[in-house]
């Protein structure tokens, strides 16, 4: 689900989730809104080394369709380009690990036919030892 808020007057908006992930991984992140859709968003940090789930959540708020370009940039190898497609008014979900496969570290620029929003959750088992998640809206050039 994706919100849209709007003010007369200005304000700042935040979401945060909590969660039990796999029923078992347990934590909170917090992530501020976003104060405009864009159609380029980087992200410099990513991971999908065992027990690392990344994700890239995409929210189209047009009336008309939007084509992604996702560019994965990685140390041990070259860049690594994904097509995907958001309906309007819709969000997609991205599976960063499905897209670069396991064990990497990675950044991520999406670029987008259409302004839309985008962060990136993260969620993971350090170890056995350490469980959570967090959050990120991406940046955006100006």
């Amino acid at each position: 689900m994706s919100v849209e808020l709007t003010s007369e007057g200005g304000f700042i908006a935040e979401r945060p989730v909590y969660f039990l992930y796999h029923g078992s991984w347990d934590g909170g992140h917090d992530v501020l809104g976003a104060g405009k859709p864009a159609t380029v968003w980087l992200f410099a940090e990513g991971c999908t080394r065992k027990g690392f789930e990344e994700w890239l959540c995409v929210q189209n708020p047009s009336s008309e369709e939007a084509a992604l370009e996702v560019t994965y940039f990685a140390g041990d190898g070259p860049p690594l380009t994904k097509q995907w497609k958001v309906p309007a008014d819709a969000r997609l979900t991205i599976s960063v690990n499905g897209d670069v496969g396991p064990g990497r570290d990675v950044s991520a620029r999406v670029t987008s036919s259409r302004p839309v929003i985008v962060e990136r959750p993260m969620y993971f088992d350090y170890n056995g030892a350490l469980t959570g998640g967090h959050d990120v809206v991406g940046y955006t050039p100006l």
